[in-house]
């Protein structure tokens, strides 16, 4: 609440205020993101018996395209007023998006590399590789679980008012 001597100078979290021309810009370019992430995902799913989509590995692709949706999410979540969800939000579908999407590559390009340094012996065994495949959207979500736990205890999500005297 501001004392009749004060007034609101701004609001420490992102936002882009509803009726601006920067809420026009976000929603065009998020609408184009959009369509662009509903044509892949349509693509993934209608050619997913394909060699060249069988060999990249349709949950590899899924989990990519999740990420990517989520930060797509985030940057159209700071439209409107601040409030502590919002703060919250954008913070957490940026951390979480990206963690799906880089770690969806890092696991499919360590499965590559343990795949290449594999003896013939190696190979009839199970792998390290095939492990992290396995479980590639659980240790991505574990680890920005991780950060977002850290985030929140250090620094919070409240939005914050600066004030300024008259």
């Amino acid at each position: 609440m501001l004392l009749e001597t004060e007034v609101l100078k701004e609001i420490q979290c992102a936002h882009v205020p509803l009726g601006s021309s920067g809420e026009a810009i976000i929603l065009a370019l998020a609408s184009i993101a959009w369509l662009v992430l509903l044509i892949c995902l349509v693509c993934v799913v209608a050619f997913r018996k394909h060699a060249a989509l069988r060999s990249a590995q349709i949950k590899t692709l899924n989990v990519l395209l999740l990420g990517a949706a989520l930060m797509n999410g985030a940057e159209t979540s700071q439209i409107g007023e601040p409030t502590r969800v919002k703060c919250a939000m954008r913070f957490s579908l940026l951390l979480f998006g990206f963690m799906y999407f880089v770690g969806s590559l890092l696991i499919k390009q360590y499965t590559i590399t343990m795949v290449l340094r594999r003896t013939r012996y190696d190979r009839r065994k199970g792998s390290r590789g095939q492990l992290f495949m396995r479980f590639e959207f659980t240790i991505c979500t574990l680890v920005a679980l991780a950060f977002f736990v850290i985030w929140y205890a250090v620094v919070g999500f409240e939005p914050e008012a600066v004030v300024a005297d008259v």
